[in-house]
């Protein structure tokens, strides 16, 4: 339903539209962005026309920052991210990455959870991935791994419980073609967001801030007073 229909420009866009006006709004050129689909390594291509157009015919007027993101607000400002966009994904989008991280196989969040597994695996749609129960039991056997682990689950883990029940993995992490684990996934994160609140009387302030833990003190990457 989110593509389904025109945002407040009148502008209706498909997921290609919104992916190349992300990469669009940070990049330092004013050509758009093409696609393609057929090289993962480098999925973006040089296009041809000018990245701007939609943002010409909208009211007021603006172009692309060609810049990286200042707040997760500033994404509004990107064609076809809307209320409707980030209510779906909002809660999964950051505009610090780390570009050393890897995806955490100790997250509790059940959608990232599945996301890994579809990561990990060496064709994402494999019929097997979309039976439910199949799910299910990876999932719980991945908390009971959790529960009886101090340090909680390793990558190794991670996919030595998908190569038991039966998912093939992808190549580079997969050890029957000596590839590693580590290459994708990690037992840690290392950046969060933290939001507190506090009240008096009628009075309320909240504050925001995004911290990376790195071998010294630490990193604040955000801070907002509302």
């Amino acid at each position: 339903f989110i593509f389904d229909e025109e945002d407040a420009n009148r502008d209706r866009v498909r997921r290609d539209d919104v992916i190349l006006a992300l990469k669009d709004w940070i990049d330092i050129d004013e050509t758009a962005t093409a696609l393609d689909p057929a090289n993962p390594q480098r999925p973006f291509a040089n296009g041809f026309s000018d990245e701007n157009a939609a943002y010409s015919r909208y009211e007021p007027r603006y172009k692309a920052k060609n810049g990286r993101f200042d707040s997760l607000e500033e994404l509004y400002m990107v064609r076809g991210v809307n209320d409707r966009f980030m209510a779906a994904f909002g809660d999964r989008l950051t505009i610090w990455p780390d570009i050393n991280s890897k995806l955490n196989v100790n997250t509790d969040d059940p959608q990232q959870m599945l996301t890994n597994i579809l990561i990990a695996a060496a064709n994402a749609n494999d019929p097997k991935l979309r039976d439910p129960r199949l799910l299910q039991t990876i999932l719980q056997e991945i908390q009971l791994r959790k529960m009886f682990s101090f340090f909680g689950l390793s990558a190794q883990d991670f996919v030595s419980i998908l190569q038991a029940n039966a998912i093939r993995l992808r190549p580079e992490i997969d050890p029957a073609q000596r590839g590693n684990a580590n290459n994708l996934f990690g037992s840690t994160s290392d950046t969060f967001r933290i939001s507190a609140t506090g009240r008096v009387g009628r009075i309320e302030k909240q504050l925001t801030a995004v911290v990376r833990y790195d071998d010294g003190m630490g990193k604040m990457l955000y801070w907002k007073e509302d």
